[in-house]
């Protein structure tokens, strides 16, 4: 078999299974009604929504993670008294063994990591029952992002997850060759021994679906995987935006000419490199040297097969095999 073929079929198996699949399904629901139950009739939440890799369709086997955003009518951050009560559902009917800040409640449940995030609704009353997710989602995020616009950048931050939902429509609007590279790539940095890059999944996903863009005519995951080890030699100097979701001026102009860049496609404010307080490009960094092996092992594989001989992809990705030079 080929190094592509090999590749292609390793980044197939590193999918969920769909068992995994249906009980996180089963998970998120119960612990969405459980939410609905508790603030029904009092007008104060208006849905109840998953995203994250699970609703992403790019969480990898093993390591499924779900965000559940609950839209606040009428109210602005910070949520203070709707975390208290999140985190009271979560304490009497989930698990004792749960955090909260004031952004919201993070806890594992039957294996599923789960983070419950309040955010303002945009969505006017007339769209509220509008059955078509997508369109919802959009008018949110337009709704939302003219309304971040005006106010003072410092404040712009609580609004993150008002803007977040359409990540799930970037994810599903890419194709099944993107996907594939997203997992191959998160799998390779689970393995670098790099910590303190957060959020890790979304930023190596979106480099993922940067590099699946260069190769999107090839369609060659191992061109694209390749490609995405490449962009650590270079990420002190990376300037990656998209415009689906917004158009080049919503990027503030200081974003516009910071180097290096990585910006959430769905929030021109948010530079995914310099988020959460976190030196995110120096993580990058520190990962160039373990880029620099696998791609020599990738080589180095190539030729043995050629050879007639055999390497297993994960004795590919292993981070600690010869040739890697620790940071």
């Amino acid at each position: 078999m080929s190094l592509r073929a090999e590749l292609r079929s390793f980044a197939q198996n590193l999918a969920p299974s769909e068992s995994e699949v249906r009980r996180a399904a089963e998970n998120t629901d119960r612990i969405t009604r459980a939410v609905h139950n508790h603030f029904r009739g009092r007008g104060i939440v208006d849905r109840i929504t998953p995203f994250g890799s699970y609703a992403k369709k790019v969480s990898i086997r093993g390591n499924m993670d779900v965000d559940i955003i609950v839209y606040i009518n009428g109210r602005d951050p910070p949520f203070d008294d709707v975390v208290k009560q999140l985190y009271s559902i979560v304490i009497n009917q989930f698990t004792s063994s749960c955090r909260k800040d004031s952004y919201g409640v993070y806890f594992t449940f039957n294996d599923l990591k789960v983070d419950l995030l309040p955010a303002r609704n945009f969505l006017p009353s007339e769209s509220s029952h509008d059955p078509d997710v997508d369109r919802k989602a959009r008018v949110q995020h337009r709704r939302a992002l003219n309304y971040v616009k005006g106010i003072p950048e410092r404040a712009r931050d609580r609004y993150s997850t008002s803007l977040s939902f359409v990540s799930v429509i970037f994810e599903k609007e890419r194709d099944s060759f993107s996907h594939s590279l997203s997992r191959l790539a998160k799998y390779w940095s689970f393995k670098v021994p790099v910590d303190g890059l957060k959020p890790r999944s979304s930023i190596m996903e979106y480099l993922a679906a940067y590099a699946a863009d260069h190769e999107s005519s090839s369609q060659d995951l191992l061109k694209g995987f390749q490609y995405f080890l490449k962009l650590f030699e270079f990420s002190d100097s990376l300037h990656i935006y998209w415009t689906e979701f917004y158009s080049e001026y919503d990027i503030p102009e200081s974003l516009r000419r910071k180097r290096p860049l990585l910006l959430d496609p769905c929030n021109p404010f948010n530079n995914l490199l310099e988020a959460n307080g976190v030196n995110n490009a120096n993580c990058l960094l520190l990962m160039r040297p373990y880029a620099r092996a696998t791609l020599q092992r990738l080589e180095d594989a190539q030729q043995r097969l050629s050879q007639g001989g055999y390497i297993g992809i994960d004795e590919i990705l292993q981070p600690d095999s010869s040739g890697c030079v620790r940071p």
